[in-house]
Order: C-alpha cells, then sequence, then structure tokens
C-alpha cells in the first residue's frame, strides 16, 4: 500500500480495511473527511450517478437507493436460474422423447397385433354363433314364460285349496257345536225326567208308576231309535271331514312343497343371468363406429342418439344387435374390426340379458 501524507488517513484506511463498504459508507466517509472542500460534493454526485440507478419518478426519490452493482447481481442470479430452467426442460424433453419412442414401439405392436386379428376374424362364425345365441334366447325365453305361467297356476290352485279348506273348517266347527247342544239337551232332559219320575213315584201306586215308567221307557227306547242313527251319521260325517281336511293339508302342503321349488327354480335362472349393461360405457365405445359408418352410409341414421331415446333395455340391446348386423353387411372391413370387441360383449349379453330384463319389466 502507498504512504500517505497524513497518518490519520492511513490509520483509518489501515483500522478499516476488514470493515464491508458499501459505496454509501464510502461517499459519506469522504465527504466526512472533506467537509469544506467545494469540489469533493460534485465528485460525490457524479460518482453516485454512475454507482446508483437514477430514480425515475419522485416517489422513487423517497425510497432506498438500489446499486448498480446489486442490479448487476440480480440479473446473474436470473441467468443462473433461467440456465437451471432451461437445463431441466432439455431433461424433461429427453424423457419425453424416450417416451414417445417406447409409446411408437408400442403402438407398432398393436398394430400387428391388429392385423393378426384381422387375418383371424371370420365374420360368418360371428354371424352363425349371433343366429345361435339368438336362438338360445328365444327357447330361454319361452321357458320363461311357461315357468311364470306354471307358478301362476300353482297359486291360483293353493288358493283355492286354502279357501275349500276354510269353508270346511268353518262347517265342521257349526257341526261339532249343534252336537253338543244336543247332547247337553238330551242330558238336560233325562235329569227333568228322573226328577218327576222320583216325585210321581212318591205319590202314586207302585202299579201306575210302573206303567208309566214302561211307557217312558218305550217313549226313550223309540227316540233313541230314531236319534241313534242320526248321530250316527253325524258322527261318520265329522269324521269323514276331518279325513277330508287332512287329506287337503296333506295336498297343501305338497303344493306348497311344489311352488317353493319352482320359485328357487326361477332364483337360480335369474341368477344365472348377467346384470344391465353399462350404457354410458355402451355409448362411448360404440359412438366412434356409429359415426365412422354415417359418414358413409348416412342414409341409415345409426346414432347413439337414437339408442338412448328407447326406454326398455332390451330394445337397446336388439338395436345394438341390429346395428352391428348393418354394419357388418356395408362391407367395411375397418368398422367389422372396431366392432369385433363390441360384438364379443354382445354375444354373452344378449343371451342373459334380455331374459331378466323383459321379466324384471
Amino acid at each position: 500500500m502507498p504512504g500517505f501524507r497524513s497518518s490519520a488517513l492511513s490509520d483509518i484506511i489501515q483500522s478499516n480495511e476488514a470493515v464491508d463498504w458499501t459505496p454509501e459508507t464510502s461517499l459519506e466517509l469522504l465527504l466526512h473527511l472533506f467537509p469544506s472542500s467545494v469540489v469533493i460534493p460534485e465528485l460525490v454526485a457524479t460518482i453516485e450517478s454512475f454507482a446508483f440507478r437514477p430514480h425515475e419518478s419522485n416517489h422513487e426519490a423517497t425510497s432506498v437507493r438500489v446499486p448498480f452493482k446489486a442490479l448487476y447481481d440480480g440479473a446473474q442470479q436470473h441467468a443462473s436460474d433461467q440456465t437451471a430452467a432451461l437445463a431441466g426442460a432439455k431433461a424433461e424433453l429427453q424423457e419425453e422423447i424416450a417416451l414417445n419412442a417406447a409409446l411408437d414401439d408400442e403402438i407398432t405392436s398393436l398394430e400387428a397385433v391388429l392385423t393378426a386379428q384381422k387375418a383371424s376374424f371370420n365374420e360368418k362364425a360371428c354371424r352363425k354363433e349371433i343366429a345361435l345365441f339368438q336362438r338360445r334366447l328365444d327357447l330361454r325365453t319361452q321357458q320363461s314364460t311357461a315357468l311364470t305361467k306354471a307358478i301362476d297356476d300353482k297359486q291360483d290352485t293353493l288358493l283355492q285349496h286354502e279357501r275349500l279348506a276354510k269353508e270346511e273348517s268353518q262347517r265342521l266347527r257349526h257341526e261339532d257345536l249343534l252336537y253338543r247342544l244336543h247332547s247337553k239337551k238330551l242330558k238336560d232332559n233325562e235329569v227333568v225326567l228322573r226328577q218327576r219320575g222320583d216325585s210321581k213315584r212318591k205319590l202314586r201306586s207302585p202299579e201306575a208308576t210302573m206303567g208309566e215308567l214302561k211307557q217312558q221307557i218305550a217313549t226313550l227306547q223309540e227316540t233313541i231309535a230314531t236319534t241313534g242313527p242320526q248321530v250316527h251319521e253325524l258322527t261318520t260325517e265329522i269324521f269323514s271331514v276331518r279325513a277330508a281336511r287332512a287329506e287337503l293339508e296333506g295336498d297343501l302342503a305338497s303344493v306348497r312343497a311344489s311352488i317353493e321349488e319352482i320359485q328357487n327354480r326361477v332364483l337360480d335362472y335369474k341368477q344365472a343371468h348377467t346384470p344391465r349393461p353399462d350404457w354410458e360405457k355402451v355409448v362411448v365405445d360404440v359412438e366412434p363406429t356409429f359415426k365412422a359408418h354415417n359418414r358413409k352410409c348416412a342414409h341409415q341414421k345409426i346414432t347413439t342418439e337414437n339408442l338412448l331415446k328407447l326406454k326398455s333395455s332390451a330394445d337397446r340391446v336388439m338395436y345394438l344387435a341390429h346395428a352391428v348386423q348393418v354394419i357388418g353387411l356395408a362391407d367395411d372391413a375397418d368398422a367389422i374390426d372396431r366392432e369385433r370387441q363390441i360384438l364379443t360383449n354382445l354375444q354373452t349379453q344378449i343371451k342373459k340379458t334380455i331374459a331378466m330384463i323383459r321379466y324384471r319389466e
């Protein structure tokens, strides 16, 4: 370090070498060292114009001054950040390029699989299988109708048997009540006759009493002879009615067992069917195919809007089957290939879905 004429300046510089000097502190120190100089303030103003960014408005004049060095450091930091961001973007671009290459390979393999599937697709066999499934569907529908009719007949028979059993039970209770009333009346009459006979025996002579007793005995014998067959007939009828009731109860139990068996068969038949298809997914799957077909055959107007206008799910399935048949007959090989997956799903749904839907609706 060169020597100074003033030892005070040398001491100040040496004592403040470790201090972090800023442009503001340096200029303030310069003004403090030369307070009476005229040149120093002009020099400080000139240095400030080169060291600090000039204020663009009066409002900024009251704010903190920004050195050009700080602006330069900020610009360098911004450039460094932009460089790092550019490096990250380049890395992402490389990853996207690699992913696109992998997707190209996958597309190539899928195109090869699609070509192989096109070569192995047999339209005639598919139509034959559809006809077979339609025949099975018709047979299942007829079988379900027959089972429903048999269940209705069994239920009608059961209701009729229950009504007959109820009427027969009421008649038996009525006849049993009449029989008990007659028996009670007969016992009361016997008691009254016995009391009268005792009182008369006390008042009459033995001969008169004997004659009267004989007459009463003859009358009672005639009454017994008259009422005995009726009692026997009533007893026989009661036992026959009870036997008929037991037979009807046995028939009722057998009918209920048959109904339970039929209901179990119907339940098994219902459980063997698939649920209703997801029409939103079906519409998403078939809409591109319908649009492609309508561009070639606009007069046929096969659209998903017409499909969704149908209220019954069975009618929607039949509409899809008809659409597949029409598109297949249009000799559009590309459309046939696009519809093959949908046709496979419909083959499994047609034979199970329509019968259950018609039965429920």
